[in-house]
């Protein structure tokens, strides 16, 4: 099984390369209209997903969709928790500094995962409580 740090270090690489030719960054109307024609599109089409940053709306789904798939079938495939998913959620709360915060919120949240379903789904509840009792351990 993948580690979860490898899947997110090649995902990354995967949506730089996916990303190079189908986003453009606009700070002005006139950036703004020079990318629509770089993407042969128009403001119907385009969402702003970070700072400046557009793409087509299609492609951001087609991108995500793939990676949230495989995260999705790696936490199934983990019956106890205590393999992927707490590597998971271990490098997720590093990540969202829980070690200061102590909220899980911002870990929860990218990973699209609710509290109501850490309660609901057994392995998801272990591989979190590892993970936090390893950063109370420290």
């Amino acid at each position: 099984m993948e580690s979860y740090k490898n899947i997110r270090e090649r995902q990354e690489k995967e949506y730089n390369e996916f990303t190079k030719d189908k986003v453009f960054y606009a700070f002005t109307e006139k950036q703004f209209n020079e990318g629509l024609k770089k993407l042969n599109a128009n403001k119907k089409e385009l969402v702003q997903f970070i700072s400046g940053g557009f793409i087509k709306k299609t492609d951001l789904k087609e991108l995500l969709r793939g990676h949230s798939q495989e995260i999705e079938d790696y936490i199934t495939l983990d019956k106890t928790g205590n393999e992927f998913i707490y590597q998971m959620f271990k490098y997720e709360l590093r990540n969202h500094e829980y070690n200061i915060t102590h909220d899980l919120e911002d870990t929860l949240k990218s990973l699209n995962i609710t509290g109501e379903e850490i309660e609901l789904k057994e392995n998801l509840k272990q591989g979190l409580l590892k993970a936090i009792k390893e950063y109370e351990e420290a």
